[in-house]
């Protein structure tokens, strides 16, 4: 009996150590996995956050600031990072539900009532003054990357100016460079803006945002942009506002220009066309080329028929009236002449083949201009057979000057004899 009793105490034993020990295990296995865990969290946490936006202006709309920080006006560097002042006198940060400061509040602040046009917030900046002892001011930052080499960007920013401004100004704009610029004291920036309102006209528009945007090929060593009034006083166009009101209780009266400012950025393109601002305030007079219709004296008709070309409007493959009457003659010297056979060569300036790009319809704007003038041939009795198409995009410039005659030039379906 007592050996049963000793032996039972033996399992016994036996049993809670094995429960114990794997209680043990199980703990192990537990603080394992946990720290497995931990490892992933860890590991998770130290991966870098990749930026996906396209923008080369970090917080262009101005939404990330620290409210802590923000108190008064001239603290947008201080609150809003990555901008910064380029004066000692600081640009001024709009802040939405600021209510322990309503004199830096969105949308009613103490130089007006304006919401945002993008997000709650926007910034805010001296373009000009009449007053000696209130300077200009202006915001800065350093671009995400050094802007590439011939890329096109599109330059947005939206302005509007202040209620209680007394004025309106030209001159407001962006200036792209490769340098900081950093001033001990305040000072007006003299280089002329790199993006203003088309026509550079005073922005006297309070009731609603204005948005500018340009295209810009970049040079390839940009990295910084300033936003402000530029230029010297007496460089500057200036409107003054008509039937300006006293401010509201709170408010200060601007013996000058001041601006709000939002939304800007700065994105890669392919065609100007992807520049795009909504209704354009400025429309490109549409140039049709036209050289000498004199021909030359005792010239052969192999000569004559060389000497012909038709030129087109921009992104356009109709035949323009004025060339009906040259299209006459050379079908004429070619029914006169049947041995004489032709190749029809197709032109289009550089702006059309950016276009080409992003728009299926302008990809063979060339080829289909050569195909115009040979139909236009045919309807005036030239045999198809004696004629052959070839384009050459805007391969061949006749022109390599940007101004719109010279595009104009560009734009051309060449004659040449086989």
């Amino acid at each position: 009996m007592k050996t049963l009793r000793l032996l039972m105490a033996v399992a016994f034993l036996f049993s809670l150590n094995v429960a114990t020990a794997q209680k043990k295990d199980d703990k192990s296995k537990s603080d394992k996995t946990e720290k497995k865990e931990d490892k992933k969290d860890d590991k998770a946490k130290k991966e870098p956050v990749v930026d996906t936006d396209p923008n080369e202006v970090a917080n262009g709309s101005f939404e990330q600031y620290d409210a802590k920080i923000l108190k008064g006006k001239g603290q947008l560097h201080l609150a809003c990072k990555p901008w910064y002042t380029v004066n000692k006198t600081g640009a001024d940060l709009f802040a939405s539900g600021n209510t322990k400061n309503k004199k830096i509040n969105a949308p009613e602040n103490d130089l007006g009532n304006q919401i945002a046009q993008d997000g709650n917030n926007y910034a805010g900046f001296i373009a000009y003054s009449k007053d000696p002892k209130v300077n200009r001011t202006y915001l800065s930052q350093k671009l995400k990357h050094t802007l590439k080499k011939d890329q096109m960007y599109c330059v947005t920013f939206s302005v509007c100016l202040a209620e209680n401004s007394k004025m309106a100004v030209n001159n407001v704009g962006v200036l792209i460079g490769s340098n900081r610029i950093q001033h001990e004291d305040d000072k007006s920036i003299t280089t002329p803006p790199t993006i203003v309102m088309p026509a550079n006209r005073p922005i006297n528009d309070m009731d609603k945002w204005t948005t500018v945007c340009m295209y810009y090929y970049a040079k390839g060593n940009e990295n910084f942009i300033t936003i402000g009034g530029f230029g010297n006083d007496g460089d500057m166009k200036f409107e003054k506002i008509k039937g300006a009101v006293k401010p509201a209780a709170g408010g200060v009266s601007v013996n000058g220009a001041y601006y709000f400012v939002d939304n800007i950025s700065i994105l890669p393109i392919t065609a100007k066309s992807e520049c795009n601002c909504g209704k354009s305030t400025v429309v490109e007079t549409d140039f049709i080329y036209s050289r000498s219709g004199a021909k030359p004296a005792g010239a052969k008709p192999e000569q004559l028929v060389a000497a012909t070309a038709v030129y087109f409007g921009k992104e356009s493959e109709y035949i323009p009236a004025q060339f009906e009457s040259e299209l006459d003659e050379v079908a004429e010297l070619l029914k006169a002449n049947p041995a004489i056979q032709i190749v029809l060569t197709g032109h289009a300036d550089t702006e059309e083949m950016e276009e080409a790009k992003v728009r299926t319809e302008m990809v063979e704007i060339a080829k289909r201009r050569a195909e115009s003038v040979m139909e236009a041939l045919v309807s005036r009795g030239v045999d198809a057979s004696r004629m052959s198409i070839d384009s050459k995009d805007a391969n061949e410039l006749a022109n390599t000057k940007g101004t719109p005659m010279g595009k104009a030039q560009n734009r051309r379906v060449v004659f040449s004899v086989k």
